[in-house]
């Protein structure tokens, strides 16, 4: 995977990432997640807007304005990701 942009890197880890959840491999998730992450945090330490970008809006604490992160209240996430939720 060494020549690929991160993106490819980090959409093939985060597959990974999503069948060991299905399974319930904790250690293959936890391990495909964090790698991804680390590219992700790489790409954004080398200039990449794109990933500077999604940095902010998925792990960084919002500075001044909260209304970039994304903030569900209990039982709000699960509502939309439920099988039974309208689209």
């Amino acid at each position: 995977m060494a020549d690929s942009p991160w993106q490819v890197q980090v959409a093939a880890l985060l597959e990974q990432a999503a069948q060991a959840l299905r399974t319930g491999s904790r250690r293959r998730a936890i391990v495909a997640l964090g790698t991804a992450v680390a590219y992700v945090q790489r790409a954004r330490d080398q200039g990449d807007r794109f990933a500077q970008e999604l940095i902010a809006h998925t792990l960084e604490s919002p500075k001044d304005d909260p209304t970039e992160r994304f903030t569900f209240k209990p039982g709000e996430l699960e509502a939309l990701t439920s099988p039974n939720s309208k689209k």
